[in-house]
């Protein structure tokens, strides 16, 4: 049960619901409690995360791998369904929860590897940050960094609130339809 009361759909103001309804899940009815703006914020520079250039196979890993180091199940149990849904196989979703990036291909490891150190030590070594450097470019890493202080951030509001485990893997097809209309604005 969340440490705190989360918004109630049926009492929600109508801007509340309206954000609610972006993306029904407990999380949502949570960060609501805070403030309507804040929200729409976080749900702005998530859907942005979500169509960004970065490939969605390396999204998904990326915050499967930020959900194992920070323990946060909540994550796991939206994203795992999403990185299934993307294409990732289920040795390369072991990985990310694992940290055994032996098997994954080497820029699924740069990557994976600098997320972990931005996660563990807050500034990846040198060494860790050119190779994700390499392997991404420095667009693809700079919204690596990004995604992964994105769901640092949802992990700790989660983890901390103990905001309840859905029932249900959240409908990703507004954030699909939305990346696809961006895509195709490039």
């Amino acid at each position: 049960m969340a440490r705190i009361a989360l918004r109630d759909p049926a009492t929600m103001t109508p801007r509340e619901r309206e954000l609610y309804d972006l993306f029904p899940i407990n999380l949502v009815r949570a960060m609501l409690v805070a403030d309507p703006d804040i929200t729409e914020a976080f749900l702005r520079q998530g859907n942005a995360l979500q169509n960004a250039a970065l490939s969605p196979a390396l999204r998904e890993l990326t915050i499967l791998r930020v959900a194992a180091l920070t323990g946060c199940d909540y994550e796991r149990h939206h994203h795992e369904p999403r990185a299934k849904q993307v294409g990732v196989p289920d040795q390369d979703i072991a990985a990310a929860t694992t940290g055994d990036l032996s098997a994954l291909d080497p820029t699924q490891a740069a990557l994976l590897r600098y997320a972990e150190e931005c996660v563990t030590q807050q500034k990846a070594d040198a060494a860790t940050f050119e190779a994700a450097r390499a392997a991404l470019g420095e667009e693809g890493t700079a919204i690596a960094t990004m995604l992964i202080g994105h769901y640092v951030l949802n992990a700790i509001f989660a983890e901390n609130l103990e905001v309840d485990v859905d029932q249900r893997p959240p409908d990703w097809s507004a954030a699909d339809n939305t990346g696809r209309a961006r895509r195709e604005e490039r």
